[in-house]
């Protein structure tokens, strides 16, 4: 019969007390407090309903029922709200008394005394029981776990005094405390993991089981509390049901198997999860197609079985420009599932701690300041389509479709102070052939598919976030096995970012030696041997056999060299941003110098602000050298220089325009001297005329019409030297210009 779950409340006591009779009578503990058998159900009766009144009554305990029948519990109250709202109720919960203003507690050292020196809130499990048929299937550990997970802003605390139940807590990472012997206080703290893993990889399946895990015949049957199991194709999994009990099977895969399971499952679908010592996943975002395959991509995998074998985590980083309308598109940040979210902790704490003083007061950590300009939002998760690569006849089409469409997540790191940011999509145990991924970025041929319609990963982001591409988008690439698993010249055509084929390239085999040389190698660029690293242009790609399956502890592993990525790309979307504005300076028109150094210096203060970002002082050696490495892989010297160069191209259009303006201006000058020297040549001629006919009474009619003529000829003399002279000034001027320097 199907079991469920539910929160137990205080009409549920008999049923509570009849299964906590049924599974504790012959307990040694209780054994030894009720030594009577005869009386003893009746005396636990008598003594504990009055404290599972008191749990049940504040709403923490959860009950699983098979129909009407109680198979399982958990007693847990508020410890601090107990004490201070009823101390006499407390004090019967742990035997003692409560009399005029006093509490007196057995064990009051032993096991109060240490509780009181805990901070916060604090939940005491009183009891977990399981009806005897149904032990042994996980159902104890896994109500355990539901608080963990519900309550991890909390203390967890149990006394103990069954020592078989010891392991349960170890498994979830509980500290064990004696307080006399056989018997013991459990301890997790807020904030502590909440497992602590075995030597052997476990794993929690739906027992339908999954078609990339092998049979295991040592598969133990487990029930698993808050969680049901949905099925459809070809697949089952969990999904979230706080009402349910899903039945699941306890396996222990090697480690290609366990990758081979979270690839089949598309891991941006699922959460990550624990269960004492086990993982299990959660649906998070149901599926909308069949899982992984196509036609295209079974033929392709048939052939490709060294390269369908690599099961990476991969990561694309594209250096881009944003706005405000992008901040609010992102909302503060879409809906993060909790990979995305273990994800941006792990960078935050890369960049709280990797460099400088990790302080929250005012500037005493000016030099990495940059620390409180970087925001990162979640974007949410989105489908991306692989296609063949495109050829002349198939121009302006999409492609064929390689496998069903795949789920990634992304999020955008900016700079609160400019427009340049960072985004990154990421596919874990990705769902694709690698090296068609990888070059499907390189051609920025990524189609996002939403609602059946596909565009292009880049027009896609310009209309949903307002976001534009600057720059090359760089790939992190990890794979969980070592360097062997593919061969050199697969190695070089991945960093490449080419397709591999099975019979080799199209175009030969790569002999490129800057490739060569990161490929053949030894150490590659690592600084550890832990993996083997090498880099080129766009791509980076790290070989790691001992890479943890859980993604928690890989995440924390690849965000170091996925923060580097970050710091670099954030300087080349600084530049080519700044490169981008000069560009279009050169064909705006401009009609003043003031006008053009004014653009010139927004320019630079744009490009400016982002100091910060171009020499991260971080603290360890081998970050720095890490980041050198890096710099130098992805040629932003190179970029740098580049924008150099056309900052010299645009002094000289500066200094063209200039001269282009000054003539222009000489010219009206010139124009305007011309008009004004003839008014000027008239008016002195009109002028010194009336002036000499003013000596009529004094000289002849004849002396004075001859003096006329000759101011005319004067004048007229006068004003044909000043024409002459301009006209050779123009002349000579064109002439110096035309000079080469």
């Amino acid at each position: 019969m199907e079991l469920t779950l539910c929160t137990l409340q205080s009409t549920h006591t008999d049923a509570v007390m009849e299964l906590f009779c049924t599974c504790f009578a012959e307990d040694h503990y209780y054994a030894a407090l009720f030594p009577d058998g005869e009386t003893r159900l009746a005396e636990m009766r008598r003594r504990f309903t009055p404290s599972v009144r008191t749990c049940l009554e504040g709403g923490l305990c959860r009950g699983v029922w098979q129909g009407d029948a109680l198979a399982a519990f958990t007693l847990v109250f508020d410890y601090g709200a107990l004490k201070q709202g009823d101390p006499a109720r407390f004090a019967d919960v742990f035997g003692g008394r409560w009399e005029d203003g006093r509490l007196e507690l057995p064990y009051r050292s032993e096991l109060h005394g240490r509780l009181e020196t805990l901070d916060g809130r604090m939940l005491f499990l009183l009891s977990v029981a399981v009806r005897p048929d149904l032990q042994r299937r996980g159902l104890a550990g896994g109500l355990v776990d539901l608080y963990l997970n519900e309550f991890d802003d909390c203390t967890m605390v149990s006394d103990v005094s069954n020592e078989g139940s010891l392991e349960l807590y170890r498994r979830r990472n509980f500290t064990v405390e004696p307080i006399e012997e056989g018997y013991h206080l459990v301890i997790h703290r807020a904030g502590r993991a909440t497992a602590c893993p075995g030597e052997v990889l476990r794993l929690l399946v739906p027992a339908a089981g999954c078609p990339e895990l092998p049979e295991d015949e040592s598969a133990r049957p487990r029930l698993v509390p808050g969680l049901r199991v949905g099925q459809g194709w070809d697949s089952a999994w969990f999904e979230r049901d706080d009402t349910a009990v899903a039945e699941a099977l306890l396996v222990e895969p090697d480690a290609d198997a366990f990758w081979r399971y979270q690839r089949w499952m598309s891991m941006a679908h699922y959460g990550e999860h624990t269960a004492g010592d086990c993982l299990y996943y959660v649906q998070e975002t149901p599926y909308r197609h069949e899982l992984l395959y196509n036609d295209l991509l079974r033929e392709m995998t048939a052939a490709r079985k060294t390269e369908w074998a690599v099961i990476p985590d991969v990561y694309v980083s594209v250096p881009v420009q944003y706005s405000k309308q992008t901040l609010a598109a992102c909302g503060g940040g879409r809906e993060a599932g909790s990979t995305m979210q273990e994800l941006l902790r792990a960078l935050e704490f890369r960049t709280y701690y990797e460099s400088g003083i990790p302080s929250e007061r005012g500037n005493v950590d000016d030099l990495a300041s940059f620390k409180r300009r970087i925001r990162r939002y979640s974007l949410g998760r989105v489908e991306v389509q692989l296609t063949d690569e495109i050829t002349l006849e198939q121009y302006r089409q999409t492609g064929e479709s390689i496998g069903q469409p795949g789920l990634v997540e992304l999020y955008l790191s900016v700079d609160a102070e400019s427009g340049c940011a960072v985004l990154t999509l990421f596919a874990l145990a990705a769902p694709f052939l690698l090296s068609h991924l990888m070059d499907n970025v390189a051609r920025n041929q990524l189609l996002v598919v939403r609602d059946g319609e596909r565009e292009n990963l880049y027009d896609w982001l310009n209309r949903e976030f307002h976001i534009i591409k600057r720059g090359t988008a760089k790939i992190l690439v990890t794979v969980p096995q070592p360097k062997s698993c593919l061969s050199d010249s697969q190695i070089a055509s991945l960093l490449a970012s080419e397709t591999i084929y099975p019979d080799g390239e199209n175009f030969g085999r790569i002999i490129d030696t800057d490739i060569l040389a990161a490929v053949e190698s030894e150490t590659g660029m690592g600084q550890y041997d832990r993996a083997f690293l090498c880099a080129y242009t766009t791509t980076v790609l790290q070989f790691c056999p001992d890479l943890s399956c859980a993604v928690k502890d890989r995440i924390f592993e690849e965000s170091v060299a996925l923060f580097y990525i970050e710091l670099i790309l954030m300087e080349e979307a600084a530049i080519h941003i700044a490169d981008q504005s000069i560009v279009r300076l050169f064909s705006e028109e401009v009609t003043s110098p003031v006008e053009f150094l004014s653009k010139v210096d927004t320019i630079y203060d744009d490009y400016s602000s982002t100091i910060d970002f171009w020499n991260i002082q971080v603290n360890y050696p081998t970050s720095q050298k890490s980041i050198q490495m890096l710099r130098d892989a992805f040629q932003l010297d190179q970029q740098l220089a580049w924008m150099q160069r056309n900052l010299d191209h645009m002094k000289l259009v500066f200094e063209t325009k200039c001269d282009l303006i000054d003539r222009r201006e000489s010219r009206r000058m010139d124009t305007s001297l011309g008009i004004l020297s003839f008014f000027a040549v008239f008016s002195a001629w009109i002028d010194g005329h009336d002036y000499i006919d003013t000596w009529s009474d004094v000289l002849p009619a004849g002396a004075v019409h001859l003096l006329q003529r000759g101011l005319f000829v004067g004048v007229l003399a006068v004003a044909g030297y000043a024409f002459l002279r301009l006209v050779v000034r123009r002349k000579e001027k064109k002439g110096r210009s035309g000079r080469p320097n």
